[in-house]
């Protein structure tokens, strides 16, 4: 899913690997512009989404969110740790 920025962009997901640095415009038809908001949708299998890790820890500890080693990624300032996130549940519905 897309997140909206407050400049009215979207935001392209950063990455990193083998030390050359891209920002990818993903495909989806779901843009928000909340980070909370993101993490519910994520949960509820609504679509996929990069955010900072401090918004989706919580679910990543009680299992609603499944987030694997090789998709944690950080952006290219590199001072927040951001995850790459999908629900565990049936599409719609938050575990």
């Amino acid at each position: 899913m897309h997140q909206r920025l407050p400049s009215g962009k979207r935001y392209r997901w950063e990455f990193t690997r083998h030390g050359e640095e891209m920002a990818i415009d993903v495909p989806g038809a779901l843009t928000l512009d909340d980070s909370e908001l993101m993490a519910e949708a994520a949960a509820g299998r609504l679509g996929i989404a990069c955010l900072a890790e401090i918004f989706v820890r919580p679910m990543l500890e009680d299992g609603s969110l499944d987030c694997r080693t090789g998709a944690v990624q950080r952006n290219t300032a590199g001072a927040v740790p951001e995850v790459v996130c999908q629900g565990r549940g049936k599409q719609g519905q938050h575990p």
